[in-house]
């Protein structure tokens, strides 16, 4: 194990106060997202392309572990297809991708074809399924509009639910 220098307990001794504003403004990014999620979803027209129906309070913010406190932010939701079957959605906001940030979403284990309907959108193949992703680099920043990219994405899930096992 290295030595403790004077160095290294000055840059500690100084960082404690800058991480804390770190923390702060990361807990408040969260807070954020939280309440725009909740909106988001309660407006969402979720009959817009199939007869689907968001279970009720069902939606559940989710945080990364502390190792991985800040690299994403997610909710989950589950919806009904029909009668007998529903299905968890989530949607995703993974602000330290190495081509920008990423907003996506996700039927969990699923895969559809995509139509390509959106030009903004894409789609790729994820861990847990087939996400349909917007990206974003810093020329975005004037125009970001988070509740109108989660719709996109949103529309894109939504219209592909009829391919869902």
């Amino acid at each position: 194990m290295n030595k403790i220098t004077d160095d290294i307990i000055g840059f500690v001794e100084e960082g404690i106060f800058e991480s804390v504003k770190a923390y702060s403004v990361i807990k408040a990014f969260e807070n954020y997202l939280e309440v725009s999620f909740n909106e988001l979803l309660a407006k969402y027209d979720w009959k817009k392309y199939h007869d689907l129906e968001p279970v009720e309070d069902s939606f559940t913010f989710v945080n990364p572990s502390r190792k991985n406190f800040g690299t994403w932010l997610a909710c989950k939701i589950r919806v009904k297809l029909n009668e007998k079957n529903s299905k968890l959605l989530y949607l995703e906001f993974r602000p330290l991708e190495k081509n920008g940030i990423v907003i996506h979403g996700f039927w969990d284990r699923q895969y559809f074809d995509y139509d390509n309907s959106d030009s903004l959108v894409t789609t790729s193949k994820y861990t847990y399924g087939l996400s349909a992703r917007i990206i974003l680099t810093e020329k975005d920043k004037i125009n970001f509009k988070f509740n109108e990219y989660y719709s996109r994405i949103l529309d894109v899930l939504t219209k592909h639910a009829d391919q869902l096992k």
